[in-house]
């Protein structure tokens, strides 16, 4: 397993954990709290993703970027599997946080593999 430790690294995470932390508090600040569904998803997908970029800011490891990119995705299909699309705010939080999420979990995926095929520390 590749560990980074560069300041990219905590500048990703950091910005991981922030975008989990806005997701954890989305239904209250854009209103969809009493909707189940919406407010379920950004609880979870929020400490989910806070959880492992908190985690990954102590030691980043491959696997931590490969559960954020799950995340991501789940976040973003959910206003459509979860059938709250007709819901603006909580969709449009959903799908930005959870695209931000994926992007920066690519980002990161590809920094561990040019990092491994450069034979870096």
């Amino acid at each position: 397993m590749r560990v980074l430790k560069t300041r990219e690294d905590a500048a990703v995470n950091g910005l991981n954990a922030a975008l989990g932390i806005i997701l954890l508090i989305a239904p209250w600040l854009f209103g969809f709290a009493a909707a189940q569904a919406p407010a379920w998803t950004a609880w979870i997908g929020g400490l989910v993703i806070a959880g492992v970029s908190f985690a990954a800011l102590l030691r980043m490891l491959e696997w931590e970027e490969r559960i954020n990119f799950v995340a991501g995705l789940y976040v973003m299909g959910a206003p459509w599997l979860f059938g709250f699309s007709g819901m603006p705010a909580a969709t449009w939080t959903h799908v930005l946080i959870g695209l931000g999420v994926t992007v920066l979990a690519i980002i990161e995926l590809w920094r561990i593999r040019v990092s491994m095929s450069a034979g870096s520390p």
